[in-house]
């Protein structure tokens, strides 16, 4: 019975650090730097940053013939 308790001790062990490597994986595929949210988050940034230069280019040329 001993042996039986310590054995699936063991095994609820194994399969945690089993679920937490997971996880860690899918974490780092996400958020590493070539990963999903890196990706997308650049794409947000170019575009935030080519808006703001269009909407600056399109201020100074009305300025410029006003």
């Amino acid at each position: 019975m001993l042996r039986m308790i310590k054995s699936q001790r063991g095994q609820s062990t194994i399969e945690y650090v089993i679920v937490i490597t997971a996880v860690i994986v899918v974490i780092l595929t996400i958020a590493g730097n070539n990963g999903i949210f890196r990706k997308a988050l650049d794409k947000t940034y170019e575009q935030s940053m080519n808006g703001m230069t269009d909407m600056s280019n399109r201020f100074y040329n009305a300025m410029k013939n006003f």
